[in-house]
């Protein structure tokens, strides 16, 4: 005997309820965890791409201390959405911006493991003011244009074209014949350059490892050898199946089914969209600077020193000095 269609909505407007709880919790504290690795030390944050992983730990940031309260608010006071209709906009319009600037953030990410893997060093080539205007360009761009470009997508998401009729005109949103745009801007176009660039980098680094056995390159290639390719490999690959529930969504392929499996199957989008907040940063934890940096020099580590008798002010001073491992 089925669970009644009714029933099943309930377990999955839990299940979201729950998701959300436990990835603000769980977010906070991974985000925080990479991203004050980083900002705490001169030698972490002189690498672009610890730069770029900050900036992506702090997008997912703003989304915990935003999107997250609003949509647990709206779940415990279960309002008439009619009466607060900027609330859902401003939580799904949240989302789509969160997820431009996350998914263009590792498009950036895997451009600088290419350069690394070319052997192309900036802070040879190029001014220091050269390399901070570089610099802030593409820490600023996806955030910027995520500004812009989406709102520009929206338009007033009408009554008619809700499954259940419970969005009143002027409710901010993209329209049915907007959705497949802002699909492909907001994930598609970002996770298909990933790929092809991830790849690229695969047959680079190949190339690179094989040119390096001859005697008169061996050792060239250390620095930008193949170590953290998997780290990007699998970072591509969970950002892509945690936005596979949304690209189906966008590309209206629940449209055929029934009302209750597509309300189901946006509960279980936004429930996968909460997760992501956890697991889009654990990749990094996997690069060799920034997992010595949390193992050595953070401050439950001084506590751990502290406890072994070790000055924790020694600890702090040789912090900077051992981040620099495996840079990659």
């Amino acid at each position: 005997m089925g669970v009644p269609e009714d029933e099943g909505i309930a377990r999955f407007a839990t299940a979201a309820l729950v998701s959300s709880i436990v990835c603000f919790a769980l977010g906070l504290i991974v985000n925080l965890v990479v991203l004050v690795s980083i900002v705490t030390s001169p030698a972490m944050r002189f690498h672009l791409r610890n730069k770029l992983i900050a900036n992506m730990c702090a997008c997912h940031l703003t989304e915990i201390a935003f999107r997250i309260p609003i949509g647990v608010y709206l779940e415990f006071k279960n309002p008439k959405i009619h009466r607060e209709c900027y609330m859902y906009s401003a939580i799904v319009n949240l989302e789509l911006i969160q997820v431009f600037i996350v998914n263009w953030n590792l498009v950036f990410l895997i451009s600088v493991l290419i350069e690394h893997i070319r052997d192309v060093n900036p802070a040879v080539t190029w001014s220091k003011m050269h390399r901070t205007l570089a610099c802030i360009l593409l820490m600023a761009l996806p955030w910027a244009a995520a500004m812009i470009i989406v709102p520009l997508l929206l338009n007033t998401y009408s009554t008619s074209h809700h499954v259940a009729g419970r969005l009143p005109d002027g409710c901010i949103l993209p329209t049915h014949s907007f959705l497949a745009p802002v699909t492909a801007v907001v994930s598609l176009l970002p996770h298909l350059t990933s790929v092809v660039l991830t790849a690229a980098a695969i047959v680079m680094s190949r190339r690179s490892s094989r040119e390096s056995l001859h005697p008169d390159e061996a050792g060239t290639h250390t620095r930008s050898g193949v170590g953290p390719l998997p780290v990007y490999i699998t970072a591509v690959t969970l950002t892509i199946v945690c936005d596979v529930p949304m690209v189906l969504a966008g590309l209206r392929i629940y449209d055929d089914k029934n009302s209750s499996f597509r309300t189901k199957a946006l509960y279980l989008s936004g429930i996968i969209s909460n997760l992501s907040i956890i697991i889009n940063p654990l990749p990094w934890l996997l690069l060799p600077d920034v997992r010595h940096r949390i193992k050595t020099c953070m401050p439950f580590s001084h506590r751990r020193r502290d406890a072994n008798g070790t000055m924790a002010l020694k600890g702090i001073r040789s912090c900077d000095h051992d981040s620099g491992v495996a840079i990659g």
